[in-house]
């Protein structure tokens, strides 16, 4: 399937705040960085695959965007959950084709090993990483960076997994841009995947705060007309400022389907 995307996601100035759309990267009605790179994860490969394996949190829209884009690929989804009530992130997966494997809670490390022992019975499905934890994945984020504007002061930008953020450093290196970075820690700690996947001595360029409210709390928030995602980019508002950036990783289904967007 043909990605018709455009190139780049645009930059949008509102009320003296830039803010990059990615969340404007849509397929199977989802939208954000994370799902151009499950794409190309899911799609890019010598041999098609017949199925998508992942691990996720319940709060997370990863499993989300697998169960969504095998559905348009037209296979199956196999998500690697905590155990407990279903989200509504969960019964999007279900209500998407996707099956739900749910494990007593524990740490990430222990559900990822079951969604890869659990890989490694299907061998010719794909597993897409935690996280979005693959080189692939900073690739396609790093190359959004070239139509940032030259007179942004500071990106802020949500970190989950970090993949996105290292994504934007490396981009940022690529372009010669020299502005600051502050991730906003939402999740679990970040450092060991910047220091995996980041650009050499990023700690230089990008500042770590930790937002005082917790991961599952959902926070309604819009700059302007665009609606940032409750469990992320919401928890960013507050430190944004004047002459800032707010990379907008992505939003979370059910989402607002732009025409032209879609894949």
């Amino acid at each position: 399937m043909k990605d018709n995307t455009p190139e780049y996601t645009p930059v949008e100035k509102i009320g003296g705040v830039y803010v990059k759309r990615d969340d404007l990267y849509c397929r199977a009605g989802i939208q954000g960085g994370k799902v151009r790179a499950c794409w190309h994860l899911a799609t890019h490969g010598l041999k098609p695959c017949e199925g998508l394996i992942t691990a996720s949190a319940r709060k997370s829209p990863q499993a989300q965007i697998v169960a969504r884009l095998a559905n348009v690929l037209g296979i199956p989804a196999r998500c690697h959950m905590p155990t407990g009530g279903l989200t509504e992130e969960m019964k999007d997966v279900e209500a998407h084709g996707g099956t739900l494997i749910q494990h007593r809670a524990g740490y990430n490390n222990v559900l990822i090993a079951r969604a890869m022992a659990d890989h490694k019975t299907r061998k010719r499905w794909r597993y897409i990483p935690f996280g979005m934890e693959h080189p692939a994945a900073v690739k396609c984020t790093r190359a959004q960076v070239a139509n940032v504007p030259r007179g942004v002061k500071r990106i802020v930008i949500p970190l989950g997994s970090g993949i996105s953020a290292a994504g934007v450093l490396h981009g940022l290196r690529d372009c010669k841009i020299d502005v600051p970075v502050l991730g906003v820690r939402v999740g679990a700690d970040p450092i060991k995947r910047l220091n995996a996947f980041g650009p050499f001595a990023w700690h230089e360029q990008m500042t770590i705060v930790k937002t005082r409210i917790a991961y599952h709390k959902s926070i309604t928030a819009h700059i302007g007309d665009v609606p940032l995602d409750p469990i992320y980019e919401a928890k960013c508002l507050e430190y944004v400022r004047q002459g800032d950036l707010l990379w907008v990783v992505g939003i979370r289904a059910p989402v607002i389907i732009i025409p032209g967007m879609q894949g």
